[in-house]
């Protein structure tokens, strides 16, 4: 399934796989636990509210039939680069509402999206 390119993916540049955790310990003295991620990066996938990236009601069927699925993916981006995903559950898979604020029904209509998804 081919996603428009003006999808925004909105942890791309804020999210590490470093993840620190600070306390402090009985006599006052601070304690850092530092550890790596091997997986799991989140990958939310937006539509921008200007219209752009708006996909069909029909290509959100699609996408909820693959959600069922629960299949890892390969997401390939416009540059050629690509990642491995499964679908994140946080709390739902897909969003979406209609582009012009109410729905007809037909399978050609534009809808605003999110999708979530995790690397793998």
């Amino acid at each position: 399934m081919t996603l428009p390119n003006e999808l925004i993916w909105l942890e791309e540049l804020s999210w590490t796989f470093k993840k620190v955790r600070g306390e402090r310990s009985v006599g006052g003295k601070m304690i850092r636990t530092v550890s790596t991620a091997i997986g799991g990066k989140p990958v939310t996938l937006q539509s921008p509210e200007n219209g752009l990236g708006a996909v069909s009601r029909s290509a959100i069927q699609t996408l909820q039939g693959m959600v069922e699925a629960d299949l890892q993916m390969v997401l390939t981006f416009a540059d050629g680069s690509s990642i491995n995903v499964l679908f994140r559950h946080d709390p739902e898979a897909i969003d979406a509402h209609p582009a012009m604020g109410f729905t007809n029904r037909v399978s050609t209509e534009r809808w605003h999206v999110t999708i979530r998804l995790q690397t793998v």
